[in-house]
């Protein structure tokens, strides 16, 4: 699968093995990456894991051992993109058999380093969330990954989704006053500014969040755009909220979704992550 009208040389392409979210072509799009081409593929002495409250996918070295997912070619610097992204993982070398002629192609793939992941706290490893396990089996299904890996993705267990009487919520704290998009705007995290967004009728202050968030909700809030959904809804994509570009796009339903999310990851563990309510401020939602 070639991508029209881009050109690039050899010496600035690298080959990228996928294995989670990078697997679905929505979620290349979402993360402002390109595939130049695309490949059903299988990745030697490697076993697949997942890791974390969530259940990220992770590839961990074994020799003898392999499984399937899409290889990528892309530019340098869509990778330094994507290093970003995968914030918590290393990108070691390792080498894929191409379905159509068996050749075998060098490429890196991204592997779990426990150091990068202390920013994010310490937990219990999951099986992969019904969100995540959904949109890898959709990708490897798009790109035509073989159907008996697809069949053992859709064999695993999963965490199921919460029902909206399960999701959590942040306190708000008594006297919490009614606040405006300019208060939101004045938020943007520069010199001694605090860090504003908003979220499911609240608006919230951003504490310890990693540089490669920060970087995106910045450019959210440079664009006028100040909306946890949608960024978040952009980075970790879910078929059943749709592709999200703006707070219109947003529904009441994937509001309390976010909110569910953001208090999972202020609660982790010696996580650096802080999120506080400091206001209240009227939205609207597609619904």
């Amino acid at each position: 699968m070639t991508m029209n009208g881009r050109s690039t040389e050899e010496e600035d392409i690298v080959w990228y093995f996928a294995i989670g979210s990078m697997c679905n072509p929505i979620s290349i799009t979402n993360r402002e990456l390109h595939a130049i081409e695309s490949f059903p593929a299988e990745v030697v002495d490697h076993e697949l894991h997942f890791f974390g409250f969530s259940g990220v996918a992770g590839a961990v070295a074994k020799e003898g051992k392999s499984f399937h997912g899409v290889l990528h070619k892309m530019t340098k610097d869509d990778k330094i993109k994507l290093d970003k992204i995968e914030m918590g993982y290393d990108a070691d070398p390792c080498k894929c058999k191409l379905y159509d002629d068996g050749s075998e192609q060098d490429a890196v793939i991204y592997v779990m380093n426990p150091e990068k992941l202390k920013n994010f706290g310490k937990t219990e490893d999951k099986p992969p969330t019904e969100r995540y396990i959904t949109i890898i089996i959709e990708g490897c299904e798009y790109y035509g990954v073989k159907k008996e890996y697809v069949d053992w993705l859709k064999s695993l267990e999963f965490q199921k989704r919460k029902v909206p009487s399960e999701f959590d919520k942040f306190v708000i704290p008594e006297g919490t006053p009614t606040m405006t998009d300019t208060d939101v705007e004045v938020g943007d995290g520069k010199d001694d500014n605090p860090l504003y967004t908003t979220c499911n009728g609240k608006v919230l202050k951003h504490e310890g969040f990693p540089d490669m968030m920060l970087e995106k909700i910045l450019s959210n809030k440079a664009r006028g755009i100040h909306s946890f959904e949608v960024w978040i809804n952009a980075m970790l994509y879910d078929p059943t909220f749709g592709i999200i570009k703006s707070p219109g796009d947003v529904s009441k339903l994937c509001a309390a979704s976010t909110e569910d999310q953001i208090v999972r990851w202020s609660n982790l563990p010696q996580s650096k992550m802080k999120t506080t309510v400091v206001g209240l401020i009227d939205l609207t939602y597609k619904d």
